[in-house]
């Protein structure tokens, strides 16, 4: 990709991620943040697939997700121990887990065909809530100098989250007060 291409596209991902970012910590629910995140990221980069993977205990689960799968929607539980380590550390490209031990959550892009494939952590220095998986059936040129920028973003979903599991625990506090 010629340079002024890459750099309009660093900049159109990077002005979308920030522009999400401040929009997340708005909602007053952890699913209306999760879901506004699926439609902007499908919207935004045309991708097939968006999947929001959240840690429950020892397990990983498929919450929200849009796209054409075909296969394994109705996944059960997947223990993080079968899972790779490198998913939950820091943004991972397709590129860098080929030929590596494969995992049930890239089992599942290859059976759907998902050839191009991101993820970004969902953490912060407090949390760890799972990954997002963002995928397209096409190749697409996944640009290295992203990493950081997912990263980030990654912690300001997390922050998002925090905020609105904090909101809701509120709202049934109040609710409870009140009846």
């Amino acid at each position: 990709m010629e340079p002024s291409k890459r750099q309009k596209l660093m900049k159109k991902i990077e002005n979308h991620l920030r522009t999400t970012a401040r929009k997340l910590v708005k909602f007053d629910t952890e699913g209306e943040a999760l879901q506004y995140l699926v439609n902007s990221f499908r919207a935004e980069l045309e991708c097939d697939l968006i999947a929001i993977v959240l840690k429950e205990g020892n397990d990983v689960v498929p919450t929200l997700y849009q796209g054409d799968f075909l296969y394994g929607t109705t996944y059960p539980p997947i223990e993080i121990a079968s899972c790779s380590p490198r998913l939950f550390e820091g943004s991972v490209t397709f590129q860098e887990m080929e030929g590596n031990d494969t995992c049930p959550l890239i089992d599942l892009l290859r059976r759907n065909d998902i050839t191009t494939w991101f993820s970004v952590p969902i953490k912060d220095e407090e949390s760890e809530y799972g990954i997002c998986m963002i995928g397209f059936q096409r190749h697409v040129s996944l640009l290295a100098e992203a990493k950081q920028l997912f990263d980030d973003f990654g912690e300001d979903v997390a922050l998002a989250i925090t905020v609105a599991r904090k909101k809701e625990i509120k709202q049934r506090r109040e609710h409870i007060h009140f009846n």
